[in-house]
């Protein structure tokens, strides 16, 4: 309900663009929502989950831009950046110019081409940004070596119903570029490039699993 009521939100498998009364731009990405809560003294987007991607335009009150989620803040400093939430944490990747993340113990400063991931107790380490960086707002998710229960639990963010991994290939490696916008297509580029098993019980319910062959090896 709390989403229902947000001043910004998509749903999923939707992308939005806003722009703000300051002349800052807002992209949502799928099953995102915003709140917006900018006054005198401050600008305030308040993402209770989903992941938006946020350039910031010069304010002449310079008032200060943040974005708070259930576990961080991150203030921008004169920038683009991409932030994410879910219940149990999220993550900051910055395109230009740099932000600080705050959580209850900590701060850091990231510059343009560094991301870091947070939980509710700390700052997770930071990183160099990869090609699949904000890759949604091309239309796809670029997986480089990724486990394939991240990457389905990635795609499944997309659509709706159950994707569900057999723990048995949870952890084998995938690599590729996955259209957000066609996941059945996605799921068949899967099956086909790496020998899965798609088995659709409804359109609401997907199994990916390893086909019976590769078990008897």
């Amino acid at each position: 309900s709390q989403n229902l009521f947000a001043d910004f939100r998509t749903a999923v498998g939707e992308r939005r663009e806003f722009r703000l009364a300051d002349g800052s731009t807002l992209l949502l990405n799928t099953a995102t929502s915003v709140n917006l809560r900018f006054n005198g003294r401050q600008r305030v987007l308040e993402l209770l989950r989903g992941e938006i991607q946020v350039t910031t335009a010069v304010d002449p009150l310079k008032r200060p831009f943040k974005v708070l989620t259930h576990h961080a803040e991150v203030l921008a400093l004169g920038t683009r950046f991409l932030v994410r939430s879910n219940g149990q944490g999220g993550g900051v990747a910055v395109l230009e110019k740099a932000v600080e993340v705050r959580t209850a113990g900590s701060m850091v400063r990231l510059e343009a081409g560094q991301s870091l991931d947070f939980d509710g107790h700390s700052l997770g380490a930071v990183r160099r940004n990869d090609a699949s960086v904000g890759a949604w707002q091309q239309g796809s998710i670029i997986a480089i070596n990724r486990p394939l229960s991240e990457l389905l639990a990635d795609l499944s963010r997309y659509r709706t119903g159950v994707l569900r991994c057999d723990p048995s290939i949870a952890q084998l490696k995938v690599s590729g570029a996955f259209p957000i916008d066609d996941t059945d297509l996605a799921l068949a580029a899967l099956e086909s490039g790496f020998s899965l098993r798609i088995t659709r019980y409804s359109r609401y319910w997907v199994d990916v699993s390893a086909p019976a062959s590769a078990l008897s090896h």
